[in-house]
């Protein structure tokens, strides 16, 4: 394709989901009875474009994109505002989601035609992924907002752009990671069981626990991400191998001391932060190790294990005892583990230079 050819289909594009967004708007003139002959006319006027768009955009994307017969099937639900004012409860959540599944398509056929326009280095995709990162801290904060049911129409509109922003980025980055990010159709999934606050706020205590640990998994997931390429800047000598370890080990310390205070119940949202902060840099902290140590540390998976079987203070002090002591256990023979590589580490520095095969030992040479 063309460099004029790709600025014209991503301009069809953004035509094309706009059209969705005003498709969306004038569903929430229905549910709320407040619309005219006037809104009915544009309404029909957005559909036309919507379909004939969708033409001129198969012309250009060939493979991937929302199927043709979902956004047909999909228009033909809703032959008006007064048809769609008069749906039940459960037809209207099912408009309500396929249109969001299908928005969420196009974003992602954006993100891949961006992906192809772009090569990034590794600094370029660090700043891509921080970025990245700030949407997945925006998703979340519309989760407690759902929680507490304290939101309004512009928290709506602006939890769509984040979920677009999140699926479009997923594609920019994925063209540059070949492997060890987040599964794609995790997050798809994560992103699909969210069509909107108002969804989530009445989902029940069970699948409302279920969205925020599969989000707290794949949060986590990016990080060790980022550090995976923080670790593959630079391989840690001896001597700045043995602050990060410290640094390290210290962040289990208080990982600990937060899962102790939780059965207290005596917590705030400022702990709920701080305790998602020290998990994000254990799980960078932990890429960044690794780099450098190739034998004798904690296996990834029990780290990691550990961290996303916490996804929240309030989640552990839900924990039976049974759940909570295991836990404990694993986070005892994590941070023993550490320890046993912290006494290599300090040995190694004194008498590296005098016995430089135990430092070959230690890190696989």
């Amino acid at each position: 394709m063309t460099r004029v050819q790709l600025d014209e289909l991503i301009t069809h594009l953004e035509t094309h989901l706009e059209c969705w967004r005003q498709f969306s708007g004038f569903v929430n003139k229905a549910k709320m009875k407040d619309f005219n002959r006037d809104d009915e006319t544009e309404f029909l006027e957005i559909k036309s474009s919507i379909v004939q768009q969708l033409e001129v955009i198969r012309t250009f994307v060939l493979e991937g994109g929302p199927p043709k017969n979902e956004i047909l099937e999909l228009m033909g639900s809703a032959p008006s505002i007064q048809a769609i004012s008069e749906m039940s409860e459960t037809g209207m959540r099912t408009l309500e989601n396929n249109w969001h599944k299908i928005f969420v398509g196009w974003q992602m056929v954006m993100g891949q035609i961006k992906a192809g326009d772009k090569d990034l280095g590794v600094p370029e995709l660090r700043a891509q992924l921080e970025n990245h990162l700030e949407f997945w801290k925006q998703f979340h904060s519309y989760i407690v907002k759902a929680q507490k049911k304290q939101f309004s129409g512009a928290d709506e509109q602006e939890f769509l752009e984040v979920k677009s922003g999140m699926v479009q980025e997923l594609e920019i980055i994925l063209g540059a990671i070949e492997e060890g990010a987040p599964g794609r159709e995790d997050i798809h999934s994560l992103i699909s069981d969210a069509p909107s606050i108002e969804y989530i706020s009445e989902l029940g205590e069970d699948s409302l626990r279920t969205i925020e640990n599969n989000w707290h998994k794949l949060y986590i997931e990016w990080q060790g991400v980022v550090g995976q390429l923080k670790g593959s800047a630079k391989q840690l000598t001896v001597h700045e191998l043995l602050p990060q370890l410290e640094n390290h080990i210290d962040g289990l310390k208080q990982f600990n001391s937060f899962v102790s205070e939780a059965g207290s119940g005596n917590f705030t949202n400022e702990d709920e932060m701080h305790f998602l902060e020290i998990k994000s840099s254990l799980a960078q902290e932990l890429e960044i190790l690794l780099g450098t140590i190739e034998d004798g540390a904690p296996p990834r998976d029990e780290l990691q294990e550990l961290v996303s079987s916490a996804p929240s203070l309030e989640y552990v002090s839900g924990l039976s005892e049974s759940a909570r002591r295991a836990l404990e256990n694993n986070w005892h023979k994590v941070f023993l583990n550490w320890q046993a590589v912290l006494g290599q580490v300090k040995v190694m520095q004194q008498h590296a230079p005098k016995k430089k095969g135990f430092f070959g030992r230690l890190f696989g040479r």
